[in-house]
């Protein structure tokens, strides 16, 4: 996609209303041959080549691809607070050759710039909006007034607790709604204060855990950010070896595991030992042994998708499978019961059972959200489909930025080289922007050439176009020139508007991990040359 950004918004403007052409319940495909029983087992997100890529994958939302938070949680496609892929399904898109899904640089930043536990995710956080002045951060009021005067070098949300993560020259503090440092910049990294009021810092190039004074209530050691899970346990690595640590950093698990996931919902954790994935129980102890080459979470049906032999099937609690490897791709379970498929580069949709419930047809597809919709693909077009895998939408959109994220109401779409949004009727209801990059109850972030501002989801203007950044869009890292195309080697600003052609949202900018979906598609799937440390081959 082209998002080369332009004209600028003139602050009085209302975009008008045009129809989309919503569908009329048309069928999205000639309808295969009968719907067929599939054998017994799906869950997981978009699907790696490799057992390695497999392990890099669960650093994703099984949901909507976004970057999870070390305990799991995402706040991208839940609110925050809640476990990711259980309650709110954004948008997988099933497949690892790509799809435009979210808008990606507010996805890392999600735990830094919302931390944990907060039960509504609005743009103005305690009624202050981060925004960027040339090379500086500052925060507004609703009415584009500075509350705290730019300042920072990075700046984030504030959280219920009244502070906010911000940067002074390179290390990470906590300030509060008057500017001042509650707790001094002294980290090298942070994350947000969970609802506990505790907060993942890095000192000395080990994690720990702070309080709201700042002082370590679990001593920096450990060499992952980590969160605690309903259970009290959290996965954190130590060296090259995984385990579980309790709320006061003691070992319940000790370190032996080449990767752990978190617990999440359920009484079990994925762990990976030796080269094979199992499952363990809250004492450690194996109740399912390690035996695949790829294990996901249990879903709230109780079936997880794991693989086997290049195959993907579903498992039980106690390991037996449900439904037996068969799929070339297998997706999280959706609250309404149906998972993502993949074989012969089609996908389709199963039910608990392994039965077509809407047949192979589609170059790509989502699982659905809680609306009930889902995101598909057919002939480079985005349209989203009901249970029934009838159009609820055609498909007319060139990419699909921002689905069921922090708000309920709008789609963000790209059409040519311009950004809208749409309702859930298909029906436009802002169009003609440069970008759009994240939708909020109280406001969308946009951009017009290198400028971004706010505006009210009627599409009227709520902040001008003015600042080098707002909220976690920054346009430094959200470059508006082709040239990018040339950067190489360790280059932090490789920016999301102008990544490597491919339809994949992701964040790069300062992202310790990169991207699952560009990052393969770049180099056609040759994992190990443009990774972790954004090590970017040249066109």
């Amino acid at each position: 996609m082209s998002d080369e950004m332009k004209n600028q918004v003139d602050p009085d403007q209302k975009v008008t209303d045009a129809a989309v052409t919503p569908a009329e319940n048309t069928s999205p495909a000639d309808t295969q041959a009968e719907q067929t029983p599939v054998s017994p087992a799906p869950e997981t997100a978009p699907q790696p080549e490799t057992p390695q890529e497999a392990e890099f994958l669960q650093k994703f939302c099984p949901q909507c691809g976004a970057p999870l938070a070390p305990d799991g949680t995402c706040s991208t496609c839940t609110k925050a607070g809640k476990k990711s892929g259980k309650k709110t399904a954004a948008i997988v898109i099933a497949a690892v050759v790509c799809l435009a899904v979210l808008a990606a640089a507010g996805l890392f930043a999600a735990k830094k710039y919302l931390g944990k536990g907060d039960e509504q995710i609005t743009l103005f956080r305690q009624g202050l909006l981060p925004v960027k002045v040339g090379e500086q951060w500052g925060y507004i009021d609703q009415n584009n007034n500075f509350a705290i005067n730019p300042q920072f070098d990075s700046a984030f949300g504030f959280g219920d607790n009244g502070l906010a993560l911000a940067k002074n020259g390179e290390k990470y503090g906590f300030i509060d709604k008057k500017g001042n440092f509650v707790i001094n910049p002294q980290f090298e990294d942070a994350n947000g204060f969970d609802e506990h009021g505790l907060a993942a810092a890095k000192s000395n190039g080990k994690w720990g855990l702070i309080d709201q004074k700042g002082n370590f209530v679990i001593n920096p050691q450990f060499d992952s950010s980590f969160y605690f899970a309903d259970n009290g346990l959290a996965a954190v690595k130590s060296g090259e070896k995984y385990g579980y640590i309790d709320k006061k950093g003691n070992y319940v698990i000790n370190p032996q595991f080449s990767y752990a996931s978190d617990f999440m919902d359920s009484d079990l954790a994925a762990v990976k030992s030796g080269e094979k994935y199992g499952y363990i129980d809250k004492k450690g102890k194996f109740v399912i042994n390690p035996q695949f080459d790829y294990a996901s979470y249990f879903a709230d049906n109780g079936l997880a998708a794991v693989e086997s032999g290049e195959k993907y099937g579903y498992i039980d609690k106690k390991g037996n499978y449900v439904i037996n490897p068969q799929f070339d791709y297998a997706s999280y379970f959706a609250d309404n019961g149906l998972a993502v498929v993949k074989n012969d580069e089609k996908y389709g949709y199963i039910d608990k059972k392994g039965n077509y419930v809407i047949n192979l047809q589609f170059d790509s597809a989502s699982t659905f959200d809680d609306s009930g919709m889902a995101l598909v693909k057919n002939s480079d077009q985005f349209g989203f489909i009901d249970k029934k895998g009838n159009y609820v939408i055609n498909p007319q959109f060139d990419d699909v930025h921002e689905y069921s994220s922090y708000d309920k109401d709008l789609i963000a779409v790209e059409t040519g080289d311009k950004y809208g949004c749409i309702d859930r009727k298909g029906n436009q209801v802002i169009s003609g922007k440069d970008y759009i990059y994240q939708i909020y109850p109280d406001g969308i972030i946009f951009a017009q050439g290198k400028k971004a501002g706010v505006l009210k989801k009627d599409g009227t203007v709520l902040i001008n176009c003015s600042y080098d950044g707002v909220g976690s869009y920054d346009s430094e890292k959200f470059c508006t020139n082709d040239d990018c195309y040339n950067y190489k080697s360790a280059d932090s600003l490789y920016c999301y508007t102008h990544k490597p052609k491919t339809s994949s949202s992701s964040s790069y900018s300062t992202m310790p991990y990169c991207d699952f979906y560009g990052c393969l598609n770049r180099v056609e799937y040759s994992w190990n040359d443009y990774c972790t440390e954004h090590s970017f081959m040249e066109d």
